[in-house]
């Protein structure tokens, strides 16, 4: 089954997260928050994709983008911007100062197959 969706640029990937968080184990499912903040960084990550990760990944934990972030989500604190980036690391999204969640985002496009198996008993 193929179920396009219409998006664009700065929603693409929110709609990820928020798709892929259905089927994600219940200790790495993410919060409202946490896509919201991760989004925000993909986002940017997206915008540098020019530039080697090592400077993206600079620009992305800037002072001035963590700032950013912050107004566009909810105006949350600086606190509490990183309790959300503390339990990212936590849920392995990030890695240090680095993101680690890949979005297989090719030609403007996201495509995902999911292929669901039953398990026989005693496997």
């Amino acid at each position: 089954m193929i179920v396009p969706i219409h998006t664009n640029k700065e929603l693409i990937f929110k709609q990820y997260l928020t798709i892929i968080n259905g089927v994600l184990s219940s200790e790495k499912k993410l919060t409202a928050i946490e896509i919201d903040v991760l989004e925000k960084m993909l986002y940017v990550d997206y915008l540098y994709r020019h530039l080697p990760k090592e400077k993206r990944d600079k620009i992305i934990f800037h002072k001035t983008t963590r700032q950013k972030i912050r107004e566009e989500v909810y105006g949350i604190s600086i606190q509490s911007l990183n309790n959300i980036l503390t339990k990212l690391r936590k849920k392995g999204m990030i890695e240090g100062n680095s993101l680690k969640v890949k979005v297989p985002l090719k030609e403007d496009k996201i495509e995902l197959t999911f292929k669901l198996e039953i398990k026989k008993d005693g496997e």
